[in-house]
């Protein structure tokens, strides 16, 4: 985890595709530091938690 970042970058920014018509949501300067808020692609939905039977669901 970074302390001190100069950014951040929230789960709630996230898209699930690449293209260069999305607007970034921060432009940055070398050497800055940014903290990225990942999700994973079920979009949180499964868990440590998870079983075989919330994906069969």
């Amino acid at each position: 985890m970074c302390r001190n970042c100069d950014y951040t970058i929230h789960s709630a920014q996230h898209h699930f595709g690449w293209d260069h018509s999305i607007p970034p949501v921060a432009t940055v300067a070398p050497g800055s530091t940014i903290h990225f808020e990942c999700i994973d692609s079920s979009a949180g939905q499964l868990t440590a938690n998870s079983t075989v039977q919330d994906v069969v669901d």
